[in-house]
């Protein structure tokens, strides 16, 4: 029996005709995992316990900037990257020196003040 709707046709049998017939597979089921050819992979979706015994390597995705080793180095480089921190720095290197009218307190504390307050958002960010 045939039927057209919109330039379709749908042919619908009741009996099966020998091409509509599925070939049996050769596949062999070992429970929910399919043994897998060398040349292709089978990952299921949403399970875990098929997956489980292939071993596929992860797929997490990192993006944090720092790790715990780089943190200081990175962090600081990211700092000095301004020219205002390069600039404070300075001026509280010419304040140690003996010739030097000012306590290098009075340099060395707000440029490590604002360093650390940089140093704690960006760690803040990162995590």
């Amino acid at each position: 029996m045939a039927s057209s709707r919109g330039g379709l046709s749908v042919e619908s049998s009741s009996s099966s005709s020998p091409s509509l017939l599925r070939a049996p597979s050769r596949t062999v089921t070992l429970g929910r995992i399919q043994p897998q050819a060398p040349t292709y992979r089978t990952v299921f979706c949403n399970d875990r316990d098929a997956n489980l015994p292939v071993r596929f390597k992860g797929n997490s995705i990192s993006t944090t900037k720092y790790n715990v080793f780089t943190f200081l180095p990175k962090g600081l480089f990211e700092q000095f990257r301004r020219i205002a921190n390069i600039y404070f720095l300075g001026i509280s290197c010419l304040s140690m020196t003996p010739i030097s009218p000012v306590n290098p307190i009075t340099n060395v504390a707000p440029l490590t003040m604002v360093l650390l307050v940089s140093l704690i958002k960006e760690a803040f960010e990162d995590w």
